[in-house]
C-alpha cells in the first residue's frame, strides 16, 4: 500500500516522538486523511520490531474497517471482539467493550496499544484498559481531540502531533470541496442544560418539532440534492422516524438507520445507498464516527449539537472525494455558525481546555430573506435596509441560503478589529475611567471600602463577572471591584411567655389552659412548637399506614394517644377536622385577636381565652450580628452598588481563568479576547464582556498600586 505523503510524514513524527522517550504521543488527522491507514502500517512496524501491538477501537464498523486494511497489508493478526475465535497472534484487533471483559483471562500482554479515535479514552471502559496495561506505550489516533466533557487530554497522551487542515487535503484533492445552506433563524441555546457538554436529548427534541426551527427537510433536499446519496442527522428515534415519514410520504426512497438496527441489515442498508436503490438514510449518531462512505454526497443537519467533535465527525463523512463531487450541507440547526466550517485551520493543543457551558448562545449571522446578503445578528439588514418584523422572524417555511465563508468569518471576529473598536465603545472615554474612580472615592471616603481579596465573600473575588437584576427581567453584567462592609447589629432572642389566667376566671373553675401539663403560665411558645402530637401516640394500637388526614382516621388517632383524648375530642367536635401535629397549633384567631381554650377539669368543660395582648414579651441579647456585605461593581452604567443576591456568571474552569488575568500586572486586552474566542460566545457577539473587563482591570491595576501599605486604603483618596 502507496502512502501519501503526509501520511508518511506522520508515521515519520510518530516514530521520532517514540524514539526520543515519550511514551504516549497523539496524532491528529481530519475525518477522512486514512488515519487507519497510517496506524495499521505503524502496527506492522512494530511487530516487525518484535512488540506485542492491541489495536483498540470501540465499533463494530471500526474492527471490520481495521481488519480490512491489515488484509490489505498481508499482516497477521487475532481479533478480540464477538463471533471471533481466539488467537496467539502478536497483533490484536480488540473491541474495548469486549476487551474490557475478557482481558483479566487474557494471557496477551501488549507493548503498544493504539487507540483509534482517542477523544474518548476518558471513557471508564477505556480507563480500565488503560490501568490493565498501565507499562504499555499509548498511541492515540482522532480528527477531534476534544473531550465532551471539555477537558483536554493530557492526562492520558504526553505529545500531540498535528497533521495537515482540511483546507490542505481538499486542495491536493483528497477530500471534496463543500457547500453550506443555514437557516435564516436565530436559535437560543441559552436555557438548554448540559450533559457531557451537549445539550440534553429531550430539550433538543423538544426544540427540533418546531417547524421554524427545522424548515422542510424534505423540500430542500429535493432543491439541492435530489437523487443523491444523503445522511440525514437526527436527535432521537421518534425524531428520526418523523422525518423518514416525511422522506417517504414524498416519494424518496428512505431508510432508517439506529444503533438497534441489526449488523446484518446496517450493512444492507447502506450499500443500498452506495447502489442508489435508495437515496437517504436517516440516522440518529451512528454514522458519526468510522463510517466511510465516499458515495454520499450530502449531509441534511437537524440535531443541534454544543460538540464540535460530533458536528466535525457527522459533516466529516460527506468529504470522501469521488470525480466532480461538491458535497451539500444543509444546516437546518446552525451547527455551521456555532463551530465554523470544518476546513477552516485549527491548531489543536493538547494541554487546552475548552471551557464547559453553552458554547455560543446565539449565531453571529443572519440571512436577509430579501437580497440574501449574509450579515451581523440584527434587525434589519445593512445591504438593503430591510427589516424584519415579528411575523417574518418566526416565518415557518424559511429558505436556507448559502452561507460564504468570507462573509461569516468577518473581519469583526479578529483581535485586531475588536481592539481597533474598544476606541467605539462607552468604556473608553478617558471620562468614563475618570468618573469611575471619582465614585470610588466617594464611596471610601463615605464607607471606607474594601478593594481586596481580604474580606471574607466565600465565592466572590475581585474580577468575578456577576449578574444582578435592574427591575423584573432586565439582567446586567458586573464586574466586582470591591466590598462595602455593612457592619454588625445587636441580634436578640425574643420570649413570649403565657400570661397568667384571670383570676374572674379561676373563680369560675378555669385553672388551667387545655393540655394543662404542656401549656403553663409563662411557658414560652417555641417550647410548645417543639412538642409532637405524636409523642403522645400508643404505637401497638396505632396504624400508621392509616392516612392521619384523613376524615375516616381522625377517631383512630385519637383514641390511640395515651393523654388529652378528652381535649382533642372537644377540639374535633369544635372544628370538625384535625389537621395539627404540634401543640403549638392549638391556639386560633379571629377578627377579635389570638385566642386559645381554658379547661375546667371538674366538668370536662371549655372556655375560649384571647390573649395575646397580654402576654409577656422578654428580650434576650444573644450576640453581634454581621449583616454582610454590599458589592461594588463596574457596569456599563460606570460605578454601581449592589447587595450580595447576586450570581456569578461563568462555570469554574473558565472563572478561573479569568481570575488569572487579574492577578497578572499587565492588562493587555488580548487576555480576554482569548478567553471570550476559546469560550462559550463568539467575540463579535460579546465584545462588551471584552471591553469591560479590560476596563475593571485597568481600574483594578490602579488600585493595587495606589494601595497603602499603612492602612489598605488607596493614596488617592486622601486628596
Amino acid at each position: 500500500m502507496e502512502l501519501r505523503e503526509y501520511q508518511k510524514e506522520a508515521l515519520m513524527r510518530i516514530k521520532d516522538a517514540l524514539s526520543s522517550g515519550r511514551k504516549a504521543p497523539l496524532l491528529v488527522l481530519p475525518t477522512g486523511a486514512g488515519k487507519t491507514v497510517v496506524f495499521t502500517e505503524l502496527s506492522k512496524y512494530l511487530i516487525n520490531q518484535d512488540k506485542r501491538v492491541l489495536i483498540l477501537v470501540h465499533r463494530r464498523e471500526l474492527v471490520k474497517q481495521a481488519c480490512q486494511k491489515l488484509d490489505e497489508m498481508n499482516t497477521k493478526y487475532g481479533v478480540i471482539a464477538p463471533s471471533y475465535p481466539s488467537t496467539n497472534n502478536s497483533l490484536q484487533v480488540a473491541s474495548v467493550y469486549t476487551l474490557s471483559r475478557r482481558m483479566h483471562n487474557l494471557k496477551f500482554i501488549p507493548d503498544y496499544i493504539i487507540f483509534d479515535e482517542a477523544h474518548h479514552v476518558a471513557a471508564k471502559t477505556w480507563i480500565d484498559v488503560v490501568n490493565k496495561y498501565k507499562k504499555a506505550k499509548r498511541i492515540g489516533v482522532t480528527a477531534t481531540p476534544i473531550r465532551l466533557d471539555g477537558k483536554s487530554l493530557k492526562d492520558y497522551f504526553d505529545v500531540l502531533i498535528n497533521g495537515p487542515d482540511v483546507i490542505d487535503l481538499v486542495s491536493k484533492g483528497y477530500l471534496c470541496k463543500h457547500k453550506v445552506y443555514a437557516s435564516p433563524h436565530k436559535l437560543d441555546f441559552s436555557n438548554f442544560k448540559l450533559k457531557r457538554n451537549d445539550y440534553l436529548k429531550k430539550d433538543i427534541a423538544n426544540l427540533v418539532k418546531n417547524k421554524v426551527i427545522t424548515g422542510n427537510a424534505v423540500s430542500h433536499y429535493k432543491k439541492y440534492l435530489l437523487n443523491k446519496p444523503t445522511v440525514v442527522f437526527c436527535v432521537d428515534i421518534p425524531h428520526a422516524k418523523t422525518i423518514l415519514e416525511r422522506f417517504l410520504s414524498e416519494g424518496i426512497k428512505a431508510a432508517l438507520l439506529t444503533g438497534d438496527t441489526l449488523q446484518n441489515e446496517r450493512d444492507k442498508i447502506l450499500d443500498d445507498l452506495k447502489n442508489k436503490i435508495i437515496h437517504v438514510v436517516v440516522s440518529i449518531d451512528v454514522i458519526s464516527e468510522g463510517t466511510d462512505l465516499p458515495c454520499v454526497e450530502g449531509a441534511i443537519l437537524l440535531r443541534p449539537t454544543n460538540s464540535e467533535s460530533l458536528y466535525r465527525q457527522q459533516v466529516g463523512r460527506i468529504l470522501r472525494p469521488r470525480e466532480n463531487k461538491t458535497a451539500i450541507v444543509l444546516d437546518h440547526v446552525n451547527n455551521t455558525i456555532t463551530h465554523g466550517f470544518v476546513d477552516e485551520r485549527r491548531e489543536w493543543k493538547l494541554e487546552e481546555e475548552i471551557p464547559y457551558g453553552p458554547k455560543r448562545k446565539n449565531p453571529l449571522v443572519r440571512t436577509c430573506q430579501q437580497c440574501n446578503h449574509v450579515f451581523k445578528f440584527g434587525k434589519s439588514c445593512p445591504e438593503c435596509g430591510f427589516k424584519l418584523s415579528k411575523k417574518e422572524l418566526i416565518e415557518v417555511e424559511g429558505e436556507l441560503k448559502e452561507l460564504k465563508k468570507e462573509e461569516i468569518k468577518s473581519n469583526e471576529s479578529q483581535p485586531s478589529f475588536i481592539k481597533a473598536n474598544y476606541k467605539e465603545s462607552i468604556y473608553s472615554p478617558s471620562s468614563f475611567y475618570k468618573d469611575c474612580l471619582k465614585s470610588l472615592r466617594s464611596l471610601n471616603k463615605k464607607y471606607n471600602c474594601s478593594f481586596n481579596n481580604s474580606h471574607n465573600l466565600c465565592k466572590y473575588k475581585i474580577g468575578d463577572n456577576l449578574q444582578f437584576y435592574r427591575g423584573q427581567n432586565k439582567p446586567t453584567t458586573g464586574i466586582l471591584l470591591g466590598s462595602i462592609d455593612k457592619g454588625t447589629e445587636p441580634e436578640y432572642k425574643v420570649l413570649k411567655l403565657l400570661p397568667p389566667i384571670p383570676t374572674k376566671f379561676k373563680k369560675q373553675g378555669f385553672k388551667n389552659y387545655w393540655f394543662p401539663d404542656l401549656m403553663k403560665e409563662a411557658i414560652d411558645f417555641y417550647e410548645i412548637d417543639a412538642i409532637q402530637l405524636e409523642n403522645y401516640l400508643d404505637l401497638a394500637k396505632y396504624n400508621k399506614k392509616d392516612p392521619f388526614m384523613r376524615h375516616a382516621s381522625i377517631k383512630h388517632f385519637i383514641d390511640c394517644l395515651t393523654k388529652y383524648k378528652e381535649q382533642l375530642k372537644f377540639y374535633y367536635n369544635q372544628k370538625g377536622d384535625l389537621k395539627s401535629q404540634s401543640f403549638s397549633d392549638f391556639w386560633f384567631s379571629n377578627n377579635q385577636g389570638i385566642y386559645t381554650y381554658l379547661i375546667n377539669e371538674k366538668n370536662n368543660t371549655f372556655m375560649r381565652f384571647y390573649f395575646y395582648e397580654s402576654i409577656t414579651k422578654i428580650k434576650t441579647y444573644i450576640r453581634d450580628l454581621h449583616l454582610g456585605y454590599n458589592l461594588i461593581l463596574l457596569t456599563d452604567k460606570g460605578i454601581e452598588v449592589r447587595q450580595m443576591n447576586i450570581k456569578l456568571l461563568h462555570e469554574k474552569r473558565q472563572r478561573e481563568l479569568i481570575r488569572n488575568i487579574y492577578t497578572k500586572k499587565q492588562n493587555s486586552i488580548d487576555d480576554f479576547i482569548n478567553i471570550a474566542r476559546n469560550g462559550y460566545f463568539k467575540v463579535g457577539y460579546n465584545q462588551d464582556w471584552v471591553y469591560k473587563n479590560f476596563t475593571a482591570k485597568k481600574i483594578i491595576n490602579r488600585l493595587k498600586k495606589e494601595l497603602s501599605v499603612e492602612n489598605q486604603i488607596p493614596s488617592f483618596f486622601k486628596s
